[in-house]
């Protein structure tokens, strides 16, 4: 006899008590997941619903007209839009009714973050020796936001190297532009804004991690992603601007630039309370681990043995594999050889 399960959008309680799957155990939920779980699978949508407590003079005129100008240019709105009444604009976007609503504020106010609690993103960037060397906190409409917070990471955190190839300079990003931005898109687009928190992005010596609150919509997994929005006002707001595809397609295109750019990217954490994802430089946690180190200065092979633990064929075989994806190289005669990064 075979016992099918289909699965299920709904919350489903055993006695009194919700469980979640997490990994290969089970645990009962904290009230605190529950909500969480109602309001992720509940039909609650965040970016339709109305702010009556708001008015509309939050929203900037200013903005909407900068939207609309950028939305007509990509071909995602009509050119009569450009004409159209301020307030009928806001109605055709499911932006405002009266009053803003959410999908509204995160788009067309100058400081979402005022209104939205959680709507900013916080970039916190580690030194090799475990200290934070800076830590920046960003509010804008989301479609201001995401350029902003990427152009940051690349200008400091993530500054352009250069490669010669050939003859040849050519800029070299540490991480594809391409994935992080796309990963920064999907962190404030798709997070659960009814969960506590914020978008978070890490910028260690060995990888990069972004972070926000909620899981993947039911149905919906890293290996098996579709068009799914959690917000699918707040989706639409971004696709007419060109920050978002309509097919779930995003994942697998960060997965290519990535890889064609000797990047690890990894989900490295599905859970109900957060989504995380991480490009790294190193493909294991002992390459992570000489990273970390070199990113304090260059290094004998003799200081990378005492704090690596490995013997010394593994380290030169680490060593080498990461000279040849362009991470690391090496510096001095035989003697006097020291690794750097590049």
């Amino acid at each position: 006899m075979a016992i099918v399960v289909r699965p299920s959008e709904a919350v489903h309680r055993f006695g009194n008590d919700v469980y979640l799957r997490i990994g290969s155990s089970n645990r009962r939920a904290s009230p605190e997941e529950v909500a969480t779980l109602y309001a992720e699978r509940g039909g609650l949508r965040f970016d339709e619903a109305v702010r009556r407590d708001l008015g509309m003079d939050i929203l900037s005129p200013v903005l909407v007209r900068k939207f609309v100008s950028l939305a007509v240019e990509r071909g995602r709105m009509p050119q009569e839009v450009a004409n159209w009444e301020y307030t009928q604009v806001l109605r055709a976007l499911r932006a405002a009714f009266g009053s803003p609503t959410n999908a509204g504020v995160l788009t067309f106010s100058e400081d979402p973050a005022r209104y939205i609690s959680g709507a900013d993103v916080r970039v916190v960037v580690w030194g090799g020796e475990g200290r934070v060397v800076d830590d920046k906190w960003f509010s804008a409409p989301l479609w201001m936001l995401v350029p902003q917070v990427v152009d940051y990471l690349y200008r400091g955190p993530l500054k352009i190297g250069w490669k010669v190839k050939g003859g040849t300079r050519r800029e070299l990003p540490t991480i594809p532009v391409e994935a992080l931005r796309e990963a920064v898109v999907n962190a404030v687009v798709h997070r659960n804004y009814l969960a506590p928190g914020r978008t978070l992005i890490q910028v260690m010596p060995e990888k990069v991690t972004v972070e926000n609150p909620g899981g993947f919509p039911p149905g919906v997994t890293p290996d098996m992603p579709f068009s799914k929005p959690r917000n699918p006002v707040l989706a639409d707001l971004m696709y007419r601007v060109g920050m978002v595809e309509e097919v779930g397609s995003g994942i697998k295109r960060m997965r290519k630039v990535c890889q064609a750019s000797g990047i690890t990217f990894r989900f490295e954490e599905w859970a109900l309370g957060i989504t995380r994802v991480s490009f790294s430089r190193g493909s294991n946690d002992l390459e992570a681990k000489v990273i970390r180190m070199l990113s304090q200065g260059p290094l004998p092979t003799s200081a990378l043995l005492k704090e690596v633990g490995v013997s010394r064929p593994t380290l030169l075989e680490i060593l080498r594999s990461l000279e040849k994806r362009g991470v690391v190289k090496a510096v001095g005669r035989t003697r006097d050889r020291r690794y750097q990064l590049l």
